[in-house]
């Protein structure tokens, strides 16, 4: 992928092969698809480290949203933590929280 990134944020892209597809994307610099494209790519970096965090944000993700559920706490808790981080470390920051558990929100409006 050949992209340029100022400050995390891609500035300049040009001819990009995704998927093999080629796309010309001439200095687009506000674009849903370039900031999910540039998500899953920063994901993908971090499979290792992450591997939950970059599977549910490769396969969940849409736009802005990841939309995802968990049985207990415990391993939502650990996929916001997982999550944040991934994305922290490239200067997305993810912000908002559902959850029907109260202890989930509470632990989200202390991290907010």
């Amino acid at each position: 992928m050949k992209e340029y990134i100022v400050n995390d944020w891609v500035e300049e892209a040009s001819q990009t092969a995704i998927r093999g597809e080629e796309w010309y994307l001439p200095r687009l610099r506000c674009s849903p698809f370039l900031a999910l494209t540039v998500s899953r790519h920063h994901a993908l970096m971090k499979d290792e480290q992450f591997a939950k965090a970059t599977a549910e944000i490769l396969n969940k993700m849409y736009l802005d949203d990841l939309v995802t559920s968990y049985d207990s706490a415990k391993d939502a808790i650990a996929l916001d933590y997982d999550t944040k981080e991934l994305m922290q470390q490239r200067g997305f920051t993810l912000t908002k929280w559902a959850s029907d558990c109260s202890l989930l929100n509470d632990l989200n409006e202390k991290n907010s």
